[in-house]
């Protein structure tokens, strides 16, 4: 992939904000690093991850909304977007909606993790009724999986 001109790799957290965050890890992150990564996430109050400063790490995390503005200015529109960011769905997308980016993006397709923000659920569900009202329900689907 580092190959292919029209992907960019980058090795930072995504988000509505620059800057640093503290990436918390799996509860069972030690027994098995690789397995693992894929529940971390820089949102709290996941039972799945462990909230212990001794098991965060800090990352860069960038604007997800910066880069994709400016990948606009090189190209009329982005083909696919697809985000699995462990909760930080909810911000980032509002602040896609924020800007009218998703207009730009032909299909968004979003994992969303209810289940394990179980007080974030309200907020996902006016997501939904957001992403409705801005008829962008033929191009962005927020049940991936």
């Amino acid at each position: 992939m580092r190959r292919a001109k029209s992907v960019r790799l980058h090795n930072v957290a995504v988000g509505a904000r620059q800057g640093q965050v503290d990436l918390m890890r799996s509860v069972s992150f030690d027994r098995n690093p690789l397995a693992q990564t894929v529940k971390s996430t820089v949102v709290s109050g996941s039972s799945e991850v462990d909230a212990n400063s001794e098991n965060m790490v800090s990352v860069p995390i960038v604007r997800l909304a910066a880069i994709i503005e400016e990948r606009l200015e090189e190209r009329n529109d982005i083909a696919l977007l697809k985000l699995d960011i462990e909760g930080a769905e909810l911000e980032v997308m509002n602040d896609l909606m924020d800007r009218d980016l998703l207009r730009h993006v032909r299909l968004t397709v979003v994992e969303t993790h209810e289940r394990q923000f179980p007080e974030l659920r309200r907020d996902y569900r006016m997501l939904r009724r957001r992403v409705a009202a801005a008829q962008l329900e033929d191009r962005v689907f927020l049940d991936w999986i």
